[in-house]
């Protein structure tokens, strides 16, 4: 807030994902019972509360991305330049 900057997340959808694992022997409980959904709402109201701007960017090939562009360049972990991408998606910028 105090550096006027939005905060960008991706905008993931776990609802499909969800309904495939219904049919499926749970291998995954960790996906089933992940509260997303709860926890964006959360910090989206806390944002809101704090007059901080939230923007949803596509998480179509985020870590892909990030790690064939930037794990050499920045020598960060797959993770961090994921992270990049989506910081840089919500700039605006295009890979």
């Amino acid at each position: 807030k105090s550096k006027k900057k939005s905060l960008v997340v991706e905008d993931l959808n776990f609802k499909q994902l969800k309904t495939r694992m219904l049919y499926r022997p749970k291998k995954n409980k960790a996906l089933s019972s992940f509260a997303y959904k709860k926890i964006l709402e959360k910090v989206e109201r806390k944002c809101l509360m704090n007059e901080v701007d939230v923007i949803k960017v596509d998480p179509k090939n985020t870590s892909k991305i990030g790690k064939e562009k930037y794990t050499k360049i920045k020598g960060l972990s797959v993770h961090y330049c994921a992270a990049y991408v989506i910081n840089r998606r919500g700039m605006g910028f295009v890979h």
